[in-house]
């Protein structure tokens, strides 16, 4: 049979499992903790209520849960939602903001990556002594591409 261990403070459940026969459960029990069958409880969405009378077969009723949230960060703020019985998180403004400023940083370096080739065309055709437009156009593009994502970063940068 499994087994799951509680708070006798709180009926909050460890979230591991024991395995074994209900006396071996009592001998390997936490100091301050109680136990309970598993079944389909869920440790993080459920606790044992400590406070209430127990049942006719002596257990204590298990009832439903909202622990504590996981501390915000910089990037991350928790909700609850109430169909998953979970702490879900969800990004700050600071952390899309620094998501959306890697993605025009990507874009830069793609763009700047694509500026090999036509810089050896220009090279090659200045060594010949020729003109290379189509290199050049390419470039220019490539450059006003560049410009227009830095541009993009320094808004992100200026909104708070």
């Amino acid at each position: 049979m499994q087994w799951r261990f509680y708070d006798l403070a709180t009926g909050v459940m460890r979230t591991r499992l024991f395995s074994g026969d209900e006396a071996t459960a009592r001998m390997n029990a936490p100091q301050d903790h109680g136990m309970v069958p598993a079944g389909d409880l869920d440790p993080l969405s459920q606790r044992v209520d400590v406070s209430a009378k127990p049942l006719e077969d002596g257990s204590l009723p298990v009832i439903d849960y909202q622990p504590p949230a996981p501390e915000d960060t910089d990037l991350l703020a928790w909700t609850w939602d109430e169909k998953a019985r979970r702490w879900v998180s969800q990004p700050t403004e600071q952390a899309l903001k620094l998501a959306r400023v890697r993605e025009l940083q990507d874009a830069i370096e793609a763009r700047e990556a694509a500026q090999a080739r036509p810089l050896r065309e220009m090279i090659i055709a200045l060594v010949d002594g020729k003109a290379a437009p189509e290199a050049k156009a390419k470039l220019v593009a490539i450059e006003a591409d560049v410009a227009a994502l830095r541009a993009e970063i320094a808004d992100e940068a200026r909104q708070p």
